[in-house]
């Protein structure tokens, strides 16, 4: 018994240090005692699920179980169905967990991840919900309720939940992605932006994540910025093939018809991008056969571009920086004196302009909305200025 027990606890020493091999060699010592042996059993479970080995923690857990029915050996072998896709009974033993430890809330939450893996989606809500009322400061299962009430259409309260959540947790990363896809998907593509450069703040997202960004940027025009989310995302994720092809398109647009051609056969063979790609370098290739490049040689000079090099760096800090700024009467194509009457106007996003001192008087008496109206009054072309009338004092 003696020797079981040192075994344990030199095995729960090695696990803790994070030596799993050391950890499992002396846990599968020991042998003797039923409650020791139950325990070793149950940790060797965990060991086994930290190392992706579901099916050697499933065995190790229904043994645990032979020797002691507890709530956590439950609660892992849960976990360990779940992981080979067993949804059915990885739900009857997270319920069994529930029923021995009612007060734990994590029975609750990893039911609702069965149920939200199944399409359960009101089942799942309730279990984030059970999972609340016994710890209302999980983070993890309201992130879970914001997202499950997401996906079954329930925007308001997905809102609600999630800004209670980063009010509590400002950040916390998946909730900021959360609240750019949920911008994303309502096209508010400024405010998607900034999220998502939030998060970069705070760590490196993965290339699904660059590839919203860019689309974001492109959907506002900037392209330059849309360039950056790309490559970034290709030098972070090299085998993340979308945003070769996200890049491709505007370099092709652009006439750099060389950088695009390289990123088209970069994922030439990728399944996912195969077809779109193969097309785009025949059609390239089409177009160079049309001239003679024979005689060229590998001194000559490059062809010279209309457009600048894009920086392929991205810095979130940068780009929140570029905000909504101030808008110049004189960048405004119909206003008097402007030198920008035949161009385009172009908004980026960035700061906010700073707020006055509270101490500090008003400039005028006139309301903040009749500022603003008088401006735009004056900003309006004249067959327009008709359309906005000032209200009587």
């Amino acid at each position: 018994m003696a020797r079981d027990e040192d075994d344990f606890d030199s095995g729960l020493r090695l696990f803790e240090a994070g030596d799993f091999p050391g950890a499992e060699a002396r846990l599968s010592q020991v042998t003797g005692e039923p409650a020791v042996r139950g325990q070793a059993l149950i940790l060797l479970g965990r060991l086994y699920l930290k190392t992706k080995r579901a099916p050697e923690a499933e065995r190790s857990l229904l043994q645990a179980l032979q020797i002691r029915r507890s709530g956590e050996a439950y609660l892992l072998l849960g976990e360990a169905l779940k992981l080979q896709a067993k949804l059915a009974p990885a739900e009857a033993a997270y319920k069994e967990a529930l029923r021995r430890e009612a007060r734990d809330p994590e029975p609750c939450l990893m039911l609702g991840h069965v149920y939200s893996a199944q399409g359960r989606l009101e089942e799942a809500v309730l279990s984030y919900e059970q999972a609340l009322l016994r710890d209302h400061t999980s983070t993890s299962a309201r992130f879970h309720l914001a997202v499950t009430l997401l996906n079954a259409g329930n925007v308001p309260r997905a809102n609600t939940q999630l800004h209670y959540l980063l009010q509590r947790e400002p950040d916390y990363v998946p909730g900021i992605l959360l609240r750019g896809d949920m911008a994303f998907a309502q096209e508010d593509y400024r405010q998607a932006v900034v999220e998502y450069c939030r998060a970069m703040e705070r760590e490196t997202p993965d290339g699904p994540v660059f590839e919203r960004l860019g689309q974001a940027f492109e959907a506002i025009s900037d392209f330059d910025q849309s360039l950056k989310a790309f490559e970034t995302s290709i030098q972070a994720h090299p085998t993340y093939g979308p945003c070769y092809l996200e890049a491709a398109r505007i370099y092709e647009r652009r006439k750099w018809l060389r950088k695009a051609h390289r990123y088209y056969q970069a994922v030439a063979l990728d399944p996912a991008c195969q077809q779109e790609a193969t097309e785009a370098i025949a059609r390239i290739d089409a177009h160079f056969a049309q001239f003679d490049l024979s005689e060229a040689s590998p001194d000559d000079p490059p062809v010279e571009s209309e457009f600048e090099p894009v920086e392929t760096e991205f810095k979130p800090p940068e780009t929140l920086n570029r905000g909504t700024r101030p808008l110049d009467p004189s960048l405004v194509p119909w206003a008097p004196g402007s030198s920008k009457r035949d161009g385009w106007v172009s908004s980026n996003t960035g700061k906010l302009p700073e707020k006055k001192d509270p101490a500090q008087p008003p400039d005028s008496k006139q309301s903040v909305g009749r500022k603003l109206l008088k401006a735009t009054g004056d900003l309006l072309p004249d067959g327009l200025k008709g359309l906005f009338k000032r209200p009587d004092r």
